[in-house]
C-alpha cells in the first residue's frame, strides 16, 4: 500500500484558493499558464489564442531531478535545475534553481517546501531476453517561456490519483514572483 501525502499537501495550504489559477489577477500570466495546464484546459475558452511560448527543452533526469536547459555553443541561455529530497519517508524539492545567461536565481524555501510527492522522470528499461534498453522518459514537469513578456514557467504535475495537483512557478523580470497551485482530476 503506497502512503499518499498529497492529501496532507493540500490540507497545510492556509487556503489553496488562494494560488489558484483562477485568483492570478494579471490577465497576460493567467493566460499564458492555461495555455499548458490542465487547469487551464478547464478554464480556456475556444476564443482564447495568440499565447506564443518556447519549451525549455529537458536535458537530463532522472527520479530525483531533473535540469532543463536551453543553451548554443557559446552559453548557457537558459537552465532550470529541480532537485528532490527523501524526508520522513515522504519525497519533497529540495530546491529549484533558475540559471539565465549571466545569474542565478534560488526560489525561496516558502515557494517549494509544502510541495510533496513530486513526479520527476520514469524511464522504463525495456528487456528483449538478455538485451536491455531504456525507452523514452516520462516525464510531467515542463518548463516555458514567453516570447512577449519574459516570463519563465517551471510546471510539475505531482502526486497521482485524487490527490494529484500541479504547481507552476513563476519567474518574472529575473525575480520569483508566485506559483499556482490546482488540484486537478485523476486520469
Amino acid at each position: 500500500m503506497m502512503t499518499s501525502y498529497g492529501q496532507d499537501l493540500l490540507k497545510s495550504f492556509s487556503d489553496i484558493n488562494k494560488e489558484s489559477l483562477e485568483k492570478i489577477a494579471d490577465t497576460i500570466v493567467r493566460k499564458e499558464i492555461a495555455a499548458f495546464t490542465i487547469k487551464g484546459t478547464q478554464l480556456r475558452s475556444n476564443t482564447d489564442s495568440g499565447v506564443e511560448l518556447t519549451e525549455v527543452p529537458l536535458y537530463t533526469c532522472t527520479d530525483t531531478f531533473m535540469i532543463f536547459q536551453k543553451a548554443d555553443l557559446y552559453s548557457v541561455h537558459v537552465m532550470v535545475h529541480i532537485r528532490g529530497k527523501n524526508r520522513q519517508g515522504s519525497p519533497r524539492i529540495a530546491e529549484v534553481i533558475y540559471m539565465h545567461e549571466k545569474f542565478m536565481l534560488f526560489l525561496p524555501a516558502s515557494a517549494y517546501e509544502d510541495i510533496v510527492e513530486p513526479n520527476f522522470c520514469k524511464q522504463e528499461v525495456i528487456t528483449n531476453g538478455k538485451q536491455q534498453r531504456k525507452a523514452e522518459v516520462n516525464s510531467q514537469c515542463r518548463v516555458f517561456r514567453s516570447k512577449e513578456n519574459g516570463q519563465v514557467y517551471i510546471y510539475m504535475l505531482n502526486s497521482s490519483g485524487a490527490n494529484r495537483y500541479e504547481v507552476t512557478w513563476i519567474i518574472q523580470q529575473g525575480a520569483y514572483y508566485s506559483r499556482v497551485i490546482d488540484r486537478v482530476p485523476e486520469d
